[in-house]
């Protein structure tokens, strides 16, 4: 269970009379893309990527089958690639929001800032790199003595592949006025006032490019 659904699970979150969120009395499935597709992603030594270990399908909870061991495996230092990135990743974000808050002489609260971003951010999100890789670690050295060497000579013998499969489920669902008031934050905030604040600026040019460009994300996350 994530940090933010036990916050906003907890009894002064849901029992709450004017609470934004409803506890339900069982759990509910949630598939995800790649589920609904019936399409399971197989990560090798030929297409491994930063990108795609540390943004695409990083987390404990996504579907992948990844080989461990033989020609195709993905190997131990790409998998320590994938934590250093993650963590690095994590402070230089964390650096540039407390050196921002720092620049704006407030000083207390970018130590808040950065508290609450290792506890919150670092911590956990290194903490699932790290899972990954004692999971790959753990299945690389299997023992493979069965096999002659004349087997494992062959490339399509000896191989080894790790299949991580975690299912997620919802314990609790916004209420149909607080899904309202987040749709209109969003429109707001996001949408009307910064395409508002080009044409109060007189720039009408970037007004109307910024109409069209926000609207395709605005269409695609909505509908």
């Amino acid at each position: 269970q994530s940090t933010y659904s036990r916050l906003i699970s907890t009894p002064s979150c849901t029992q709450v009379k004017c609470s934004p969120f409803n506890q339900l009395d069982s759990y509910k499935r949630v598939y995800g893309v790649n589920e609904i597709l019936d399409i399971l992603p197989f990560e090798t030594s030929q297409n491994w990527s930063l990108q795609s270990g540390c943004c695409a399908d990083r987390s404990r909870n996504a579907r992948k089958v990844t080989a461990a061991n033989g020609t195709a495996a993905v190997g131990e230092r790409r998998m320590m690639h994938m934590v250093y990135c993650v963590a690095i990743g994590i402070l230089l974000l964390a650096f540039l929001i407390v050196s921002f808050v720092v620049y704006m002489d407030k000083t207390l609260f970018a130590g808040l800032i950065a508290i609450i971003i290792i506890f919150f951010c670092f911590i956990p999100i290194t903490a699932d790199a790290r899972y990954q890789h004692g999971l790959y670690k753990q299945w690389q050295d299997i023992d493979i003595e069965e096999h002659t060497d004349d087997d494992l000579d062959n490339t399509n013998i000896g191989n080894t592949a790790v299949f991580q499969i975690w299912e997620s489920y919802r314990i609790i669902e916004p209420k149909e006025w607080y899904c309202y008031f987040r749709f209109g934050v969003d429109i707001f905030f996001l949408f009307l006032w910064p395409f508002i604040m080009f044409f109060a600026a007189g720039n009408w040019k970037m007004a109307i490019l910024f109409l069209f460009v926000g609207l395709l994300p605005l269409i695609r996350y909505y509908l």
